[in-house]
């Protein structure tokens, strides 16, 4: 089969650009993408689309670079197709970002393609990758020790990037260069075994090939099991993200269905929701592993800081990645009848002294009534260490903190529930419950009604 019906078939059958559609190619003056030209503007004669060359001038090799820019731009002349150019210092762009070359090359050269597409309505931005480039790829990730998640192929398409020589060896690219007699520039660079990807290209595959010449097959082959395998860890995580609540600067998920996944998917979720949370904060598998012992642990209060202004919490049930840090409000608050803002606490409450009992008493959990003849000096502030009172409906005391942690408010939680008191006794846990010693009786005159509002 022809390299033209070869790659007409997969543009095809892909969908890979679609009838009046307009295709910029990414054109370096080397073989592949040079050749990914020619082959494009053939098809276009029966799949009508209409082709433009984009080059980028990375200024790192002299008059190399500008031999090759003066190279694409004939290229686009020869065959009136419009053509985009950007120069740019690669060196410098990497030095500032603290990139590789490679690394800066390939930013600046997609963010390009990119600009170009959309400003000019371009639907489709055609790169040279083959086969070949996927195996390197593949070799690559593994060397560095990436992960199953990182071991997967190249995408065909992917926004609006696509590309059609993806499964086209470059001994086939090569072959039809010869054949139509396509004139390309050599980039020396490539001839080097400093970069990586030349050392796996001229050294490791030629050394795999002789122990199994059909040895970029096999790689192929191997990573379309890996990708459909990685499709299904991501379709379960999709599933998983269906429970996961968000708040603002904080992200909620269930123990019991973290715990119900298997490691990998719980090491892909956690990764999608840190990142969403912090872009720059890589997951590792020593990070997971102590969320993991939080989860299992029996304890049902943990905390953990991940990095400064990033933490990990057990709160019962619940696991969240929250940028809140936990605080507590040590100031007291005097008060007195009428209103007071307490802006630590976050609420707004209100005292007022009713010269009569209430007829009925409304069931709501921010308002309370007490006995005003057994008042002392009002306080408010938060739970410290020995704090007791007697719940109402009680006899016996108990302390504030048992009585948080039977009703499993989470420990963060527990720091920032205000309690009004009456000289030392506790009179009320703002929302929860009284105490018994100053309800309403009988001989009860005066009645202290207190509501409270967030803010």
């Amino acid at each position: 089969m022809s390299l033209i019906l070869k790659v007409k078939r997969t543009v095809e059958q892909e969908g890979l650009i679609g009838e009046g559609e307009g295709v910029l190619v990414a054109v370096s003056g080397g073989i592949d993408s040079v050749a990914l030209f020619h082959v494009l503007f053939e098809i276009s004669r029966h799949l009508p689309f209409r082709l433009a060359i984009a080059h980028v001038n990375h200024l790192l090799r002299g008059s190399e670079s500008k031999r090759d820019e003066e190279f694409v731009r004939t290229l686009a002349d020869t065959f009136s197709v419009p053509f985009f150019l950007k120069r740019v210092d690669t060196s410098a762009y990497a030095r500032i970002h603290g990139l590789s070359i490679q690394q800066a090359a390939r930013d600046l050269r997609y963010a390009f393609l990119e600009e170009v597409a959309e400003k000019e309505s371009f639907q489709r931005i055609a790169i040279g990758h083959t086969l070949d480039d996927q195996v390197e790829t593949f070799l690559l990730r593994l060397a560095k020790g990436t992960g199953l998640r990182g071991l997967t192929a190249i995408p065909m398409k992917r926004g609006k990037i696509i590309r059609p020589f993806l499964f086209v060896k470059r001994g086939e690219i090569e072959a039809y260069q010869r054949e139509k007699g396509i004139s390309y520039v050599e980039d020396s660079s490539n001839l080097t075994v400093h970069y990586q990807r030349n050392y796996v290209r001229h050294k490791i595959i030629p050394l795999f090939e002789s122990l199994n010449p059909a040895f970029k097959e096999k790689v192929i082959s191997l990573l379309e099991d890996l990708t459909s395998i990685n499709g299904m860890f991501e379709r379960k995580i999709e599933e998983e993200m269906a429970f996961v609540e968000r708040r603002e600067g904080e992200i909620i998920l269930s123990r019991e269905r973290l715990l119900g996944v298997d490691k990998e998917t719980r090491f892909r979720l956690l990764s999608r929701l840190l990142a969403e949370i912090d872009e720059g904060l890589c997951l590792t598998r020593r990070k997971l592993r102590i969320i993991e012992k939080m989860a299992e642990s029996k304890r049902p209060n943990l905390y953990h800081k991940l990095k400064d202004g990033l933490y990990i919490k057990r709160a019962y049930g619940k696991i969240s990645i929250t940028k809140r840090q936990e605080k507590t409000v040590e100031e007291e608050f005097p008060l007195c009848l009428g209103e007071h803002i307490c802006e630590p606490l976050g609420i707004r409450i209100s005292l007022e002294l009713l010269d009569r009992r209430p007829e009925e008493f409304p069931r709501q959990t921010n308002v309370a009534f007490f006995d005003g003849g057994k008042i002392g000096r009002l306080m408010l502030r938060t739970m410290r260490k020995g704090d007791r009172f007697i719940p109402f409906g009680m006899k016996e005391p108990t302390k504030i903190k048992d009585f948080f942690i039977r009703l499993k408010i989470p420990r963060d939680e527990r720091k920032r529930i205000p309690i009004l008191f009456s000289d030392d006794r506790v009179m009320w846990v703002l929302g929860l419950r009284t105490d018994e010693r100053f309800k309403i009786g009988e001989h009860t005159r005066r009645v202290l009604k207190v509501s409270f509002y967030k803010l």
